[in-house]
C-alpha cells in the first residue's frame, strides 16, 4: 500500500539556545530541520542591533556549512564569536527560525599567591587559589600527593616534612590548568638525617653526619670524641674534616682519619648546630691498629 509524502514547510528539531566554548575551541551551531521538502539554509549574524547574513568562505576562511547549512560552524572561536546567531530554514511551504547565543570564556587560568614563602619552624602559613572560572573546582598537591581542596590551603605548625612545591589545580569541564608555589622553611634547629652507626674498625676511620640546609641560618658542624672536641683531643695532622652537599641538598660533614691506631677508639660525636639549636648523634667507634706481625 503506498501512502503520499506531506510536504509541509520546515520544522526544526529542538537544539541548544545557550552555548558557552572556551576562546580557541572549534563549534557548531546546529540547524537541523525536517519534512519535506527539504529546506535550504541562510545564517545571520546579530551586529550592533542589526542581523547581517553570514557569508561562508573556503575552509581556511574559519566558517563553513555543514550539511548545507544545517550547522554554521566556526574555527577557533574568540571573543568576536561571542554574540547572538539565527538561522532560517525555509522550502516553498514556509520558513522556521531558530536563535541561538555564543558565550566563549578565556582559556582556563590559574594563580596562587604567594609564590614563594618562607616559614620558621611551627609556624601557620597560608597559600591563595584563584580561577579566571568561577565555577571550577580547586584542589592541591604537595609534591605530587594531594593536599586539600578549595580556594585556601592551610598550613599548621609548619616542619620540613611541609617543604616543597605546592600545586593548585582548577578543573571546569574537558578543561584543567594550575599553577606552583613554593614553601621553603626558615631558621630552625638543626635535624641530623643520616648517621653513623657502632662500628669495628680497622686502620681508617670514615664517618658522616648530614642535616637539611638552613635557608637563612649559617649551619656548622663540630666532632667530639669521648665528649671531648676532636681538635683538642687529637693532633690536627691525624684526622679530616671535610664539608660537602648531597643530591637532595643536605649539608654532610665527613670525618676521616688515616692510619688509625686502637687508641682512637671511643664515643665519637657529631653536633649540628645554628643559632636557635643544635642536634648531636654518638656511636662507639671500635678501632684496631694494624696486624701484628706472624
Amino acid at each position: 500500500m503506498c501512502s503520499e509524502r506531506r510536504l509541509t514547510a520546515p520544522r526544526l528539531l529542538p537544539a541548544a539556545a545557550e552555548l558557552s566554548v572556551p576562546a580557541g575551541a572549534d563549534v557548531c551551531l546546529p540547524c537541523v530541520a525536517s519534512d519535506q521538502p527539504a529546506p535550504h539554509y541562510t545564517w545571520y549574524r546579530e551586529w550592533a542591533g542589526r542581523l547581517q547574513p553570514v557569508e561562508v568562505g573556503g575552509g581556511g576562511s574559519g566558517v563553513w556549512w555543514w550539511a548545507q547549512g544545517a550547522a554554521l560552524c566556526l574555527r577557533s572561536v574568540t571573543r568576536a564569536s561571542a554574540g547572538a546567531w539565527l538561522c532560517k530554514a525555509y522550502n516553498v511551504f514556509g520558513d522556521a527560525t531558530a536563535h541561538a547565543r555564543l558565550h566563549v570564556t578565556d582559556a582556563l587560568r590559574v594563580t596562587v599567591a604567594p609564590l614563594v614563602l618562607v616559614a620558621d619552624t611551627g609556624s601557620t602559613v597560608r597559600f591563595n587559589c584563584s580561577s579566571s572560572e568561577a565555577g571550577a573546582s580547586l584542589s592541591w598537591l604537595h609534591d605530587g600527593a594531594a593536599a586539600g581542596a578549595g580556594a585556601e590551603l592551610v598550613v599548621r605548625g609548619v616542619a620540613r616534612a611541609h617543604r616543597g612545591a605546592y600545586q593548585c589545580f582548577a578543573r571546569l569541564a574537558d578543561h584543567a590548568a594550575h599553577a606552583t608555589a613554593e614553601l621553603r622553611l626558615g631558621d630552625s634547629a638543626p635535624e641530623l638525617h643520616y648517621t653513623f652507626i657502632e662500628q669495628a674498625l680497622r686502620l681508617e676511620v670514615l664517618c658522616r653526619c648530614a642535616a637539611p640546609r638552613p635557608d637563612r641560618s649559617a649551619l656548622r658542624f663540630t666532632w667530639l670524641l669521648d665528649d671531648q672536641p676532636l681538635d683538642q683531643y687529637r693532633a690536627q695532622h691525624r684526622y679530616f674534616i671535610s664539608q660537602e652537599s648531597s643530591a637532595n641538598g643536605d649539608v654532610v660533614s665527613v670525618l676521616n682519619m688515616t692510619a688509625a691506631a686502637a687508641t682512637d677508639g671511643g664515643r665519637y660525636t657529631c653536633r649540628a648546630h645554628n643559632q636557635l639549636g643544635r642536634a648531636a648523634h654518638s656511636a662507639r667507634l671500635n678501632i684496631y691498629g694494624k696486624m701484628p706481625p706472624r
